[in-house]
């Protein structure tokens, strides 16, 4: 691995190529050099970030252990569990949900990891989001709802979940849990 201080080693650089590759080895060693994991960014992008749109679990919790911020936006106001639930990387959105990320999080575009899970279709995703909190009313900038996404898409056991979610929350006389129907 000392061959890096030889070639030229740009550490957060490299650290996003590692983290591409999958290479948990080289990422442990570049971090072990101290690289500052919060506020470096390649394309806007922080090394959570990307380790998330890789789906590298292991690397997600590397970073999280280590102390990387959660909810540290990228440059379009991602951050890292909206694009794990765009992608419908279950086990990272649980890790970062564990570590606090922050399930109603909007990007720049008003959408939330639940809308995204919605549209793509990610029940388990949606179910994790839910059951976190996530509130089901939140449109996006567009207007819609996670359950009118859902509806759009036909993704059935996500209309129930949704569905089910504000039937529970009326019950429970919680005035803000039924779900628009209209799209808005």
């Amino acid at each position: 691995m000392h061959y890096l201080l030889n070639m030229g080693f740009n550490s957060f650089n490299d650290l996003i190529d590692a983290i591409i590759q999958g290479d948990n080895e080289r990422v442990q060693y570049i971090l072990s050099l101290g690289v500052d994991i919060n506020s470096g960014r390649r394309c806007g992008r922080s090394a959570l970030i990307w380790a998330a749109v890789e789906g590298q679990l292991n690397i997600v919790l590397e970073l999280l252990q280590r102390g990387v911020d959660v909810n540290a936006e990228s440059e379009d106001g991602w951050i890292a569990l909206l694009i794990a639930a765009d992608k419908g990387h279950l086990d990272i959105v649980n890790k970062l949900i564990e570590f606090g990320a922050d399930v109603n999080a909007k990007d720049r575009d008003g959408r939330t990891a639940l809308l995204m899970a919605s549209w793509k279709g990610h029940f388990q995703v949606v179910r994790k989001c839910v059951n976190m909190g996530a509130d089901v009313n939140i449109c996006g900038k567009d207007g819609w709802t996670a359950l009118q996404l859902a509806v759009r898409k036909s993704h059935v056991d996500i209309i129930r979940t949704l569905v089910w979610t504000a039937v529970v929350g009326q019950m429970r006389g919680v005035s803000d849990s039924s779900i628009s129907t209209g799209h808005e």
